[in-house]
Formats: C-alpha cells, sequence, structure tokens
C-alpha cells in the first residue's frame, strides 16, 4: 500500500471527488445568486477543482517510483 503514503495521491483523489460533486451539483441545481448574472459559479468552481485534482493524480502516475 505504497500508493497511499504519496501526497499527490490524497490530494488528488481528494479534489477530484470533490470536483465532481460540485460540478454535478452546478448541472443538477440552478444559480441561486442574483449577482452573478446567470453564472452557475458551482459548475465553473467544480471542472476547475476536478482538473487540480486530476493534475496530482496525473503528477503521480507519470513518476509513480520517484523517490
Amino acid at each position: 500500500m505504497k500508493i497511499f503514503l504519496d501526497l499527490r495521491v490524497n490530494i488528488g483523489l481528494v479534489l477530484t471527488i470533490i470536483g465532481i460533486i460540485i460540478f454535478l451539483t452546478g448541472l443538477i441545481a440552478k444559480p441561486e445568486l442574483e449577482s452573478l448574472h446567470g453564472v452557475n459559479i458551482n459548475l465553473i468552481w467544480g471542472i476547475v477543482t476536478t482538473i487540480v485534482g486530476a493534475f496530482f493524480l496525473g503528477l503521480y502516475f507519470k513518476n509513480p517510483d520517484q523517490e
């Protein structure tokens, strides 16, 4: 279980899972704040968080044996 000792995997998994949840919330729910002028902030930040999480996972899977 050496894979879970690397922080890139833990951070990547957490950010990816949270990003997917926020993204799905943005797809299902409508924007509630009038000051955003119809911009769905959950959708945007869900995508950003998922991309950052995938980036961390990509860093690990690119060089998993590097210490």
